[in-house]
This record gives C-alpha cells, sequence and structure tokens, in this order.
C-alpha cells in the first residue's frame, strides 16, 4: 500500500491512499458471495452463475467493496503513520475497477494530545445504568484536561442539524462535551485493545436503511464520503469502552 501524506490548515491530514487489487480479493470474493444468494430472474435461488452475477451487480459489488475497503485501509493507513482521526473519516475521490488498483482519498483532523487520567478505580454513587453511565462520563469529562478544535464541534453540530449553535451557547458547549468524551473512550480504546466489530456497524447502517426506507448499499455510499460511516464505528467503539469500563467500576466494589 502507497500512502502520501498532505498536512492541512487545523490538525488536519490528507492521506493519498492506493492499493492493489490483491488487498481487496478477499472483500470482493465475500460481497460477490452475498450477491449470488439474491433471487434472480431465470434462475434458482442461489444458482446463477457467478459471472451472470458479477454482470449484473458489477457497479453495486464494486460500491460494496471501495466502502469496506476505504474504510479498512484507512484505518491501515493512519497506523502505519502514527495518526489516529479525532473526529469523521471522510473518503473521496474513489477510484476502483476490477483487477486494478484501488484509489482514494481520507481526510480527518488528527487526535490531540492529553494524558487520561486513573480509570481503573472509580468509585460511582449511582445505581441504575443510565445513571452509572451519566456519572462516569462526567467523571471523565472533569479529570480529563484538553481542548478540541472548534471544528470538530461544528462537526458535531452539522450531524445534529444546529449549525446555527454560536461558539459559548448551551448547544454549542454540549456538543463540544460530546466530542471530548468521545475522543477520551477512543483513546482508552486503544490503550485497552477494544475494538468496534464492521460487522456491527454493517448491523446498525441495515436498521437505519430500513428505518428510512433507502438501500443500505446507497446509505453507506452516503455515509463514507461525509464521514458519518467513521462517525457510526466512533459511536460504537464508544458503547463498548463505556461498558468495559463500567465492568471496571463494579469490580471495585461499587
Amino acid at each position: 500500500m502507497r500512502i502520501t501524506v498532505q498536512d492541512l490548515e487545523n490538525k488536519k491530514k490528507k492521506l493519498l491512499i492506493e492499493a492493489e487489487w490483491k488487498d481487496l480479493k478477499d472483500d470482493y470474493d465475500d460481497a460477490l458471495s452475498e450477491y449470488q444468494k439474491i433471487q434472480v430472474p431465470g434462475f434458482r435461488l442461489g444458482k446463477a452463475p457467478r459471472e451472470f452475477v458479477v454482470r449484473r451487480f458489477r457497479k453495486e459489488i464494486l460500491d460494496e467493496v471501495s466502502v469496506r475497503c476505504a474504510q479498512r485501509l484507512s484505518r491501515t493507513a493512519m497506523e502505519k503513520e502514527g495518526m489516529s482521526a479525532s473526529g469523521p473519516v471522510s473518503v473521496s475521490d474513489i477510484e476502483i475497477t476490477y483487477g486494478k488498483p484501488f484509489r482514494f482519498t481520507a481526510q480527518f483532523t488528527v487526535l490531540p494530545e492529553f494524558q487520561l487520567p486513573d480509570y481503573t478505580h472509580i468509585t460511582l454513587s449511582t445505581r441504575t445504568d443510565e445513571e452509572r453511565r451519566d456519572e462516569l462520563s462526567e467523571w471523565l469529562l472533569k479529570n480529563t484536561h484538553f481542548d478540541i478544535p472548534d471544528d470538530l464541534t461544528q462537526q458535531e453540530l452539522e450531524f445534529d442539524d444546529a449549525t446555527g449553535a454560536e461558539p459559548g451557547s448551551e448547544g454549542w458547549n454540549a456538543a463540544t462535551q460530546r466530542v471530548r468524551l468521545l475522543l477520551i473512550l477512543k483513546k482508552i480504546a486503544r490503550q485497552e485493545g477494544i475494538e468496534a466489530d464492521e460487522k456491527d456497524v454493517s448491523g446498525r447502517i441495515e436498521k437505519k436503511a430500513q428505518e428510512t426506507g433507502v438501500a443500505a448499499s446507497y446509505l453507506k455510499q452516503q455515509l463514507l464520503q461525509n464521514g458519518g460511516l467513521s462517525r457510526i464505528g466512533s459511536f460504537l467503539l464508544a458503547e463498548k469502552t463505556m461498558d468495559y469500563l463500567l465492568g471496571l467500576c463494579s469490580e471495585s466494589g461499587t
């Protein structure tokens, strides 16, 4: 895999990534196998020839592969470069053709440097799951000190359709705290080896697609381009990390 790093303003990075087709082959075969299960007129269920399925669903299969591989290869590229994203990773300029090198651009804001508090011995006074999560969140925010760029808060507001909030307002401050908490949990996840399963992300997208009445493949493409796909992954990772931390609190006798 070839990676070109470009420095942008406000601690943003742009990665130009190129991977050989062999790095995509397993994802392509897996996506193709899913489309082979679809009922095709003129053939029994699952019995359409591979070549026929490839011709009929060529675009859909390649779109699925581009979503999977852009996310996976973005993470791999950031790890190789010793970077981590503090917010959504937006992907653009995708070039994908069967058998040819896969190229795309990933853009993100670099995770700020900060020290984590000792989260292994937290005492919680509340009892219900919701109250414990709120108390733990407040503890993490109170005991972890760092600032985030305004553009991360702005991105969070855009995802919530609340772009009218001004710096210092209640909406702005709430969005800033949400971003800070996600970054804290993300760093803890890295430290503890916690990962979000791609199947969990796909499952969440499938559910959203059903709720909105759109095709999951279309929704994935839209989320990939605006950074929403990585945002879903961040929320799932945060949920797993929060569950892990609550487990530690339980073990401490609270």
